[in-house]
């Protein structure tokens, strides 16, 4: 149990520090003569795999952009709010590994959060900088550690889903 914790609590920093060391690329990039949205496309060629650009942006909301805004109450309650939740989860992880139960999707929400913490104090709003687009559609710009968030949240919710299906089992 002790090495499977350890592994994956190594998975999860690295995964942190490649976001952070992916954020400075996008600051590098951004910040060079080069317009940063021209930098780099990839484009599949497929019309159901999205093309991929980056562009450099300062989320000053949450997810999305969800309560983005300029107005620096706005972004202090924000910012306020979002330390509070990632607070409560680590009070969580904590109780989970002290039970013995996994905290891997719990330790990448939290560490993404934390990397997005960290960018609304050193750079006045969280860098976005991954582009998709489905054809005409675009979907909104992320980072890393979004991806860590959303996938985190996933297995919370599979595991959830699957320890209610073993209960109503036993139950039977």
């Amino acid at each position: 149990m002790f090495k499977r914790a350890k592994f994956l609590g190594i998975v999860t920093l690295f995964f942190f520090v490649i976001d952070r060391i992916s954020k400075s690329w996008a600051l590098h990039l951004g910040a060079s003569t080069i317009p940063f949205y021209n930098a780099k496309t990839v484009t599949s060629g497929f019309s159901w795999i999205p093309d991929i650009y980056f562009r450099l942006v300062f989320n000053r909301g949450m997810s999305w952009g969800l309560l983005n805004s300029q107005i620096n109450y706005i972004f202090i309650a924000v910012t306020i709010l979002v330390g509070a939740i990632t607070l409560w989860l680590l009070r969580y992880i904590i109780f989970k590994y002290r039970t013995g139960l996994s905290t891997f999707p719990e330790s990448l929400v939290f560490l993404g959060s934390l990397s997005n913490i960290a960018d609304r104090f050193f750079y006045g709003g969280v860098i976005d900088f991954i582009a998709l687009d489905f054809g005409s559609w675009s979907f909104p710009l992320f980072n890393l550690a979004d991806c860590g968030i959303v996938f985190g949240i996933f297995l919370m919710f599979v595991n959830f889903q699957l320890d209610g299906y073993v209960k109503s089992n036993d139950d039977a």
